[in-house]
C-alpha cells in the first residue's frame, strides 16, 4: 500500500484509484491515464480533471447508454443526445466523444452512431466500427457529404435529431445493403 498522503490523493469522490495516477474517460481514444512525475504534476492534473463536473459527465453519459439501441437488420448500435439533454446536465459535446467507441462494442452490432445535436441546429454523427466487422463507417458518412476512415468517419446535417432520425437510420441501412 502507498503510505497515507499518497493513498488519500488518489480518492476522488469516495472511488480509491491507483496511487500516482490521474483517470480520465472522457477522451476519444477510450480515455487516458496520466502517471505522476511529481507531485505538484500529479495535484495539477488530479484538479484539472476534477473541474470537468465528472457527475454531469456519468449522467448524461448514463442518459446515452440508456437510450442505446441495436438495429438488427443492419448491425448498428446507436445513441442520441439533444441539446436539450446537454443543457440539462451541464455537459457539452466534448465530454462525449470517447462514447461512441464504446457503443461499437456492443456485440449484436457491427458498427456504433452516436448522433449529437450542438447548439447551432445541426446534428453530427459520429461512427465507429472494428476492422474485423466488415463495415466502411466512411463510405456510409460520404452519403451524409460526411467523411473519415474505414473505422472513425462522421458527418454533420442540418436540424433536430428528432426530425432526422428516420431518415438517417433508413439512409444508414442503404448504405449497409451497397456494402454487402
Amino acid at each position: 500500500d502507498p503510505p497515507a498522503s499518497l493513498a488519500e490523493s488518489t480518492r476522488m469522490d469516495g472511488l480509491r484509484l491507483q496511487p500516482g495516477i490521474v483517470h480520465r474517460l472522457d477522451k476519444d481514444t477510450s480515455g487516458i491515464k496520466k502517471k505522476k512525475k511529481n507531485n505538484a504534476v500529479f495535484e495539477y492534473f488530479k484538479n484539472l480533471f476534477k473541474k470537468k463536473k465528472a457527475e454531469g459527465s456519468l449522467k448524461i453519459w448514463g442518459k446515452i447508454l440508456a437510450r442505446t439501441a441495436v438495429d438488427k437488420k443492419i448491425k448498428m448500435a446507436y445513441s442520441f443526445v439533444s441539446q436539450e439533454d446537454l443543457k440539462k446536465y451541464g455537459s457539452n459535446e466534448d465530454e462525449l466523444s470517447g462514447l461512441v467507441n464504446l457503443l461499437s462494442g456492443i456485440p449484436e452490432s457491427n458498427f456504433s452512431l452516436l448522433l449529437i445535436e450542438n447548439k447551432f441546429g445541426k446534428v453530427k454523427g459520429s461512427m465507429r466500427s472494428e476492422l474485423y466487422k466488415g463495415v466502411d463507417v466512411a463510405k456510409i458518412a460520404q452519403a451524409f457529404g460526411g467523411g473519415g476512415h474505414k473505422l472513425a468517419a462522421g458527418f454533420e446535417i442540418e436540424g433536430k435529431i428528432e426530425e432526422n432520425i428516420e431518415s438517417i437510420k433508413k439512409t444508414i441501412a442503404e448504405e449497409r445493403l451497397k456494402q454487402e
